[in-house]
């Protein structure tokens, strides 16, 4: 049975559209309210089924109870793709209780997959949260050798200054990651007191004439190909190498 995204039906390619272009900002509905997402977990295998939680409040926090919330999806690591999708509901779609707050479960797909969801009511958007569906439980590799087992933590960056990045549980890192924390640079060799993963050290910032290039490296060391490089673009726990 086919589970999940009945993709690019007609109805639903004109609802989502329009859906995007009515909310193109934080803070809608009257202007003042704010829509947050959160997933229980971001790396599944396939057969998973994803489970999601957020609220709706005003400036002082109150909730705001009866809306009705749309589940935006797109292909892909980020939510900008102009292509929709329509999920398949495990419990209906949801709406928020006297709190404000809502919550979701959808079916897992059938074959590995990243698919990037963002929440809308009344002209408020969501922060984006992307979900990795894979056959062992971790990020889509299309190459290469088999991908390691999804991190228990990630590393993260949070502000120009730094250096040397943190280290958060990967439970958090996509609701982290909507607030503006970044995914540190591997670089070409180990540093003695620096974050180290397999032959690389991780940056928070680059230096000049350094750029990232077309592959991430994992937590330990493992280094992707080229072409895994849409799917795995903004997947907390993969690092993007510096040539």
């Amino acid at each position: 049975m086919k589970r999940l995204l009945v993709l690019l039906a007609a109805a639903a390619v004109m609802t989502f559209a329009a859906l995007a272009a009515a909310t193109p900002t934080f803070g809608g509905g009257d202007g003042h309210w704010t829509l947050t997402l959160a997933a229980d977990q971001t790396q599944l295998a396939v057969g998973t089924d994803a489970s999601f939680s957020g609220a709706l409040v005003t400036p002082n926090k109150e909730g705001v109870p009866d809306q009705i919330i749309e589940v935006q999806v797109t292909p892909g690591a980020t939510c900008s793709s102009s292509d929709y999708g329509s999920v398949s509901w495990k419990d209906g779609p949801p709406t928020t209780d006297e709190d404000g707050a809502y919550s979701f479960t959808i079916f897992s797909p059938d074959d590995p997959v990243i698919l990037s969801f963002q929440t809308v009511t009344d002209n408020v958007v969501s922060n984006c949260v992307t979900v990795t569906w894979s056959a062992g439980g971790g990020p889509v590799i299309t190459t290469g050798p088999t991908a390691p087992p999804p991190p228990s933590n990630v590393f993260l960056c949070y502000s120009a200054s730094q250096t040397d990045p943190g280290v958060w549980p990967a439970s958090m890192a996509a609701s982290l990651m909507a607030q503006g924390y970044w995914s540190p640079y591997a670089v070409k060799g180990n540093v003695t007191g620096g974050t180290n993963v397999g032959s690389y050290h991780l940056v928070c910032n680059l230096a000049a004439g350094q750029a990232a290039g077309q592959q991430f490296a994992g937590g330990d060391g493992f280094v992707s190909g080229a072409d895994a490089f849409k799917a795995l673009t903004g997947a907390p726990g993969w690092y993007p190498v510096v040539p």
